[in-house]
C-alpha cells in the first residue's frame, strides 16, 4: 500500500495522487487515500478551505482506513499506549515520506511498500512511468452540460489556445500573493504572440476564477472568448475539461492549468508557462515545467 495524505486544492490533488500512482506501480501495490489534511479547518489567516476533488475522476478510489491513517500518524493517549507506540516505532518504523522541498527528490523511488506519503510533488518526474494509466485516469466521468457541450465544439474546430489565468487568492490572500502571486498582463499578451507566430488563425478561450475582471482588464489583438456563464456553467470540472480539449496552452503559474496542459492530447500542441513560479523565490522550481513546454 501506498498511503497518499491529500491537500490543496485540485491540481495539487492530481499531483500527490499521481505521485502514489508511479511509486505503486512501481511497487506493485495499491493507492490508499488520506483526507486527514483536507478535513483540517486550523484557525490560521492564512488557511484556505480545500473540499476533495477526485471524484469526478476515472480513480478508484480507495479510502485509507481510520487504523491505516493512524499506523502512520499515531496519537496514543494514555501511558500504556505510548510505551507500546514507541516500541512498535522501534521495531517496525513504518515509512513516512515527507517531500523536503518542491525539487524533485530521487530518493523517492527507494521507498517500500506499506508507505505513506506528504508533499505537493510537483514534478512529472514523480510519476515517470505511469503517464498512461495516468492519462486514463485522469478523464473526467461526467457528461458536459449544454453550454460546455456548445463550447467543446468550438473548441475542437479552431485552433484553440487555453489561455489560464489564475487570481484568486494568490491576489487576495497575503501569503500567496507575496509566495506565488499573480502573473502579468504583458505575460499572457507576449505567451499569445509567441503561439501566433508560429499557428494560423489562432482562436483563445479565455478561462479565469475571476473572470469578470480579464473582461475589464485584458484587451486581445486575436479572436478571444472569455469562458464565463454564457459560454459554460460556472462548474470548474466541466472549466477543465475545456481547458484540456485545446490544442494548444498558455498557463498560468497554477497547478490545475499545469494538469489541462499535460493532459492535452493535440499531438504537436505548445505550452507556455511561467519562466518565474515563485514570486518570491523561496522555492525550488526547476522541476515543475517539463523540459518540452517552453518558459517566458
Amino acid at each position: 500500500m501506498v498511503l497518499v495524505r491529500l491537500m490543496g486544492g485540485m491540481g495539487n490533488q492530481l499531483f500527490q495522487y499521481a505521485a502514489a500512482t508511479g511509486l505503486a506501480k512501481k511497487l506493485g501495490t495499491e493507492v490508499k487515500i488520506d483526507l486527514t489534511l483536507l478535513e483540517e479547518r486550523p484557525d490560521n489567516p492564512h488557511h484556505v478551505v480545500r473540499d476533495y476533488e477526485l471524484h469526478a475522476f476515472n480513480i478508484k478510489e480507495r479510502f485509507a482506513s481510520k487504523s491505516e491513517i493512524e499506523k502512520f500518524n499515531p496519537t496514543p493517549v494514555t501511558l500504556q499506549a505510548k510505551i507500546l507506540s514507541r516500541v512498535k516505532r522501534i521495531f517496525s518504523q513504518p515509512q513516512v515520506y515527507i517531500q523536503p522541498n518542491h525539487a524533485f527528490d530521487n530518493s523517492f523511488w527507494n521507498l517500500q511498500n506499506d508507505c505513506c506519503i506528504v508533499g505537493s510533488f510537483q514534478s512529472a518526474k514523480f510519476f515517470n512511468g505511469a503517464e498512461a494509466e495516468l492519462r486514463q485516469m485522469y478523464q473526467l466521468n461526467n457528461t458536459p452540460d449544454e453550454k460546455s457541450g456548445l463550447s467543446l465544439n468550438k473548441i475542437e474546430s479552431t485552433n484553440s489556445v487555453c489561455l489560464h489565468i489564475r487570481r484568486g487568492d494568490y491576489v487576495s490572500n497575503e501569503h500567496y500573493r507575496k509566495m506565488i502571486g499573480a502573473k502579468s498582463n504583458d505575460y499572457y499578451y507576449n505567451a499569445l504572440k509567441k503561439i501566433a507566430a508560429s499557428q494560423n488563425d489562432i482562436t483563445a478561450f479565455i478561462f479565469s476564477d475571476d473572470i469578470e475582471w480579464c473582461k475589464q482588464n485584458l484587451k486581445f489583438e486575436y479572436p478571444a472568448t472569455f469562458m464565463d456563464d454564457n459560454n459554460c456553467n460556472n462548474n470548474h470540472h466541466q472549466q477543465f475539461k475545456l481547458m484540456s480539449s485545446c490544442k494548444h496552452f498558455v498557463i498560468s503559474n497554477s497547478t490545475f492549468s499545469w494538469w489541462a496542459a499535460w493532459l492535452g492530447s493535440f499531438k504537436n500542441k505548445i505550452v507556455i508557462a511561467p519562466q518565474t513560479w515563485f514570486a518570491d523565490g523561496s522555492q525550488q522550481e526547476n522541476d515543475i515545467v517539463p523540459e518540452e513546454w517552453v518558459r517566458m
